[in-house]
């Protein structure tokens, strides 16, 4: 879902989205399409992908949704640490899973999704880090 907005927000950026521990290839939840689709973003080609050192060494920027997700990244990685953050820093919240629960997780998870991207899109677009390549971490179904 975070992958999805976050393309349609900044469409010059590369945004790429892996789990700590995704089933490589599976398709979307349909929650998540449905609550993809209310913001306007259709995810439902997306196929999942765990995250490799290449894509951490790479990225100019990591986002995750949790903090135990970032620590988990940070202690893989050390030396790219500084590159780690949530989506909900500058709100200091964490988003919470919603894989195998109600629709209403996905669109609460959701709702704090798109709240997190404005701040980050806000944040990047008044650094002028439009030709940045953003590499969003997602430990969920998207």
């Amino acid at each position: 879902m975070a992958e999805g907005l976050m393309r349609k927000n900044l469409p010059e950026m590369v945004v790429i989205s892996a789990g700590l521990h995704a089933l490589d290839g599976a398709t979307v939840d349909p929650f998540a399409v449905d609550a993809a689709w209310e913001k306007g973003v259709d995810i439902r080609g997306h196929r999942a992908r765990s995250l490799k050192g290449w894509m951490v060494e790479g990225a100019d920027l990591i986002l995750t949704m949790d903090f135990a997700q970032r620590r988990a990244i940070e202690a893989s990685h050390p030396r790219f640490k500084h590159k780690v953050r949530r989506v909900g820093e500058y709100g200091n919240y964490d988003i919470p899973d919603p894989y195998q629960k109600s629709t209403s997780a996905f669109q609460e998870s959701m709702l704090l999704i798109t709240q997190g991207l404005e701040d980050w899109s806000e944040y990047l677009l008044s650094t002028n880090a439009e030709t940045a390549e953003i590499h969003h971490h997602v430990a969920t179904q998207p």
